[in-house]
């Protein structure tokens, strides 16, 4: 029997370091400080690499956590492996240069730094990854240009320019480093149609000249599940009930 259990755990750990898993979770849990119930409790997913998932659910549900969790800005409890690192392994410093170098995020409210300008934003983000440079500027530029944002407006602040024009910037950089995986948070929901449709558009011709990078697009909206791989309900990932996150999701 004990043999048995080796070969079990064994065969468990294979998968978790598996190259060719971009996400792999087990027996995953978090709760916020001073709450009873978890907001996310997910038993075991696995996500391929190069595998595009949409991520639907409830407002409060948990799905920001999740995004959280997956780059390393919450520290869970159990399994969680990332581009093949486990992320609880990783000091604070470390987690912050490895979501640099290897994870894009687009959030709703694009979180750009309001005093910078568009292309500096895209630049900074480069830097931070330990990549700046001439080759990196021009990168910034050829993206916002893909994206859509006008020339005129590169050297605009952030804080100045529309929300459409603040998701072309979120977008070129996401991008800007070819990270391994991308995790987008709600990015369409406070978009108009056009705008809504240019993402989608932007992201789509980056994921097809980019055949292994991993995408988790987490929304409410199922009408853009159609552009992504496989549609997963996070209730049915979580075996967290939908009244219990509401009540502890921030």
């Amino acid at each position: 029997m004990p043999q048995t259990q080796d070969l079990h755990s064994q065969a468990a750990d294979s998968d978790f370091t598996n190259s060719q898993l971009a996400i792999c979770a087990k027996a995953l849990t978090f709760r916020y400080s001073g709450a009873f119930d978890p907001v996310i409790s997910i038993p075991d997913w696995q996500v391929a690499v190069g595998e595009r998932v949409f991520l639907q659910g409830a407002s409060g549900s948990g799905k920001s956590t999740l995004l959280q969790l997956l780059c390393g800005l919450q520290i869970g409890k159990g399994k969680l492996s990332v581009a093949e690192t486990e992320l609880s392994q990783l000091s604070t410093a470390k987690r912050d240069r490895f979501r640099a170098q290897n994870i894009g995020m687009v959030f709703q409210q694009f979180n750009l730094i309001p005093y910078l300008s568009s292309l500096d934003n895209v630049v900074l983000a480069a830097s931070l990854a330990g990549r700046a440079g001439a080759a990196s500027t021009e990168l910034a530029r050829s993206l916002l240009n893909d994206t859509g944002l006008e020339l005129k407006l590169w050297k605009h602040r952030a804080d100045i320019l529309s929300i459409g024009q603040q998701q072309r910037v979120a977008i070129a950089r996401a991008l800007i480093n070819s990270p391994q995986i991308l995790l987008f948070d709600e990015p369409t929901s406070a978009l108009d149609d056009v705008n809504r449709n240019l993402f989608m558009q932007v992201l789509t011709q980056h994921l097809g000249a980019h055949t292994d990078t991993t995408a988790i697009f987490v929304s409410h909206d199922t009408r853009l599940a159609s552009y992504f791989d496989k549609s997963i309900a996070l209730s049915d990932l979580s075996t967290c009930g939908v009244n219990g996150a509401i009540n502890n999701a921030y």
